[in-house]
């Protein structure tokens, strides 16, 4: 039993660490990707622009004027927003799996715009948590009625600043003008307290890992119910993480949540005191 309990907390460990991005496996493969994708392009933030422009699409003066919108809305909003065109994606990466690696790579901490010459595509990667300010939909439109259609005109400087443009600005009007009736939970507005709920959960559940003989039997009794209390905080937590990515309504949250706790406070309960 006590090794069904030190398997549980060991996994909370591993989950905090993945988390944290800190589990090793994925840091050892993030490293590899990191070095590849740092030699392909540069990080622009390394010389305080958001663009790189590997594919020159883009004059001095168009590159300048961008930067300066760019800059506006990070400073507004604390949102990045970089921009990055090449010749032609590598032959083992989509244009998209780049988007996303120089997403991660450059730690924009907002959303990054591609666009690949030889293939005359254009990709968006938007970090999780601002999926709600910048929707697929408006993704979309951008790229396909702007971005990519200049694209197979010839035009391809417009499209990028233009598309750009008209990101920076959804972004922006999306997080300065909040819709509180839609119902959808962001992620800002949850995250502390899933934090709070995992680090809860972790101590709760750490408590196992007490000597029970050296302790007084009313004590052990109130660990085996903070042990429980743990383990539904823990399930809560991670099913807000799930929802604020999802953009899950609140009440699809709240009656999860309860359905969630309920029953592995039941089950884990019963498996204890049965």
């Amino acid at each position: 039993m006590r090794l069904t309990r030190l398997a549980i907390l060991g996994l909370l460990v591993w989950a905090c660490f993945g988390l944290l991005g800190l589990s090793p496996a994925v840091a050892q493969t993030n490293r590899s990707e990191t070095s590849i994708t740092q030699a392909l392009i540069p990080n622009p933030r390394q010389r305080q622009s958001w663009i790189a422009d590997q594919g020159q699409l883009l004059t001095p003066a168009s590159e300048n004027n961008l930067n300066v919108r760019l800059n506006d809305l990070y400073n507004r909003t604390g949102v990045g927003l970089g921009v990055a065109t090449i010749l032609r994606a590598p032959s083992n990466r989509t244009p998209r799996q780049l988007a996303r690696e120089l997403l991660q790579t450059w730690d924009l901490r907002g959303a990054l715009l591609l666009v690949t010459v030889g293939e005359r595509k254009a990709e968006v990667a938007i970090q999780p948590y601002l999926r709600a300010s910048l929707r697929d939909d408006v993704v979309a439109s951008v790229l396909n009625r702007t971005v990519i259609p200049s694209l197979n005109r010839g035009n391809r400087e417009a499209g990028i600043i233009a598309g750009s443009h008209q990101l920076a600005d959804a972004i922006q009007t999306s997080l300065n003008q909040p819709n509180p009736s839609s119902g959808n939970v962001p992620l800002n507005s949850i995250g502390w307290g899933a934090w709070a709920l995992s680090l809860l959960s972790f101590f709760a559940v750490g408590t196992e890992t007490l000597p029970a003989r050296l302790l007084p039997a009313s004590v052990v009794q109130r660990l085996k119910l903070l042990y429980l209390f743990g383990v539904g905080c823990g399930a809560v937590a991670l099913l807000m993480w799930v929802a604020a990515i999802a953009q899950l309504s609140l009440s699809v949250v709240v009656i999860a949540s309860l359905v969630l706790g309920g029953v592995l406070f039941l089950l884990v309960g019963w498996s204890r005191f049965a």
